[in-house]
């Protein structure tokens, strides 16, 4: 699928190349083209005036470019894997820490429990020992 260039763009290269010697002998530009080339975007033909050895470096780090692109592409989408990861393990350890205080509270609770029962008990007993004294005195 042919993707849309933003250029002007001929059907052939001699439709180019035409276009090219049109503008030597006609424009006042101060840049003209001076070769024109193909482009696999858009399947047509461009002017440009570069030399050819610019153009061949520019074509180069354009796929340097699009290489490095791809690649960050590529690191991004690992690491937002590696977030989701590490969110669904953090979710897990705050579901573990939640469980854990809720465990705490509840044995603090018990703990509680057991102190009020240990006064609870040693009252009954004092109570006792009272009662015993008193029955014994009678």
């Amino acid at each position: 699928m042919a993707i849309e260039c933003k250029k002007a763009k001929f059907a052939t290269e001699k439709d180019a190349d035409f276009f090219i010697q049109k503008l030597k002998a006609t424009s006042k530009r101060a840049k003209i083209p001076t070769s024109s080339y193909f482009c696999q975007r858009c399947t047509s033909w461009h002017l440009t005036s570069l030399k050819q050895n610019e153009w061949k470096e520019a074509t180069s780090l354009k796929k340097q470019l699009e290489s490095l692109k791809l690649a960050h592409k590529e690191e991004v989408k690992v690491l937002k894997e590696q977030i989701s990861l590490l969110k669904q393990e953090n979710t897990k350890e705050v579901n573990v820490d939640s469980r854990i205080k809720k465990m705490n509270n509840t044995l603090l609770e018990k703990l509680k429990t057991i102190n009020r029962l240990r006064q609870d008990n040693k009252d009954l007993i004092s109570k006792n020992i009272q009662l015993e004294k008193i029955v014994n005195n009678k």
